[in-house]
């Protein structure tokens, strides 16, 4: 697991104690040169002063060490979670695609049932059960580096997801299958694709997809586009 530094921890005192003990002992080791207290003679004051520029740019070297050590591991830490978010954004990919097959399938029993045709009461959606975010899920600890927003968003994607697989398995071992029923799993797709967009925007908002060869287009756009009804589905 990485440890993370984040950028609010150069306002905490232990990266800055040094710093300003290094100034005082500078500040005071001038006033001593400069005003000579305590009676203390040139030769004295110089010794005393001497002391404590030493002592001064001991604590400026610590100082210094401190801030490059916070550098290199908040560096390490922002490419750790660069990394992590192109692993991620692969699998919402991957989700993304699933889903929008899904729901095609789904709207096009709509489409058949809303103009007169007729579609199979049994319906096997084995193919069509979202994905799982394996991947995110096998990061384990190492998620907690992501923002609390994007750990939240992935979250509520991966319950909506197991909801929506649930529905899919049930109607696999036998429940009927017709309009409210296709229905019902279009709008849950729907919104699955609603919060996927909303995890795609937080951690790849850049991310493009090319469908059938096409142009690519954002990945957010796409997800919107699919997520709305079939135009003959509704009143």
């Amino acid at each position: 697991m990485i440890k993370v530094i984040p950028a609010s921890s150069m306002a905490r005192p232990v990266l800055w104690i040094d710093l300003i003990l290094f100034l005082f002992l500078a500040f005071v080791g001038t006033w001593v040169i400069v005003y000579k207290p305590w009676s203390l003679d040139a030769p004295s004051a110089a010794a005393l002063a001497g002391a404590m520029y030493g002592g001064a740019a001991v604590l400026l070297g610590n100082w210094i060490n401190r801030i490059s050590e916070w550098r290199r591991l908040l560096s390490e830490a922002t490419l750790r979670v660069a990394k992590i978010k192109v692993l991620i954004a692969a699998e919402l990919v991957d989700v993304a695609i699933g889903l929008m097959d899904s729901k095609r399938l789904m709207d096009a029993a709509i489409t058949t049932l809303n103009a007169g045709g007729t579609v199979s009461r049994t319906i096997d959606l084995r193919m069509h059960v979202p994905r799982p975010l394996s991947l995110t899920d096998s990061l384990g600890t190492d998620i907690l580096i992501l923002a609390a927003a994007e750990i939240d968003a992935l979250a509520t994607l991966r319950a909506n997801l197991a909801i929506t697989s649930q529905r899919m398995e049930a109607l696999t071992r036998g429940e009927t299958f017709g309009l409210l029923t296709a229905t019902e799993l279009s709008n849950g797709l729907g919104h699955d694709m609603d919060v996927l967009a909303h995890a795609v925007r937080l951690v790849a908002p850049d991310r493009k997809v090319a469908i059938r060869n096409g142009h690519p287009e954002l990945l957010i756009d796409l997800l919107q586009k699919a997520a709305s009804h079939p135009t003959s589905s509704q009143p």
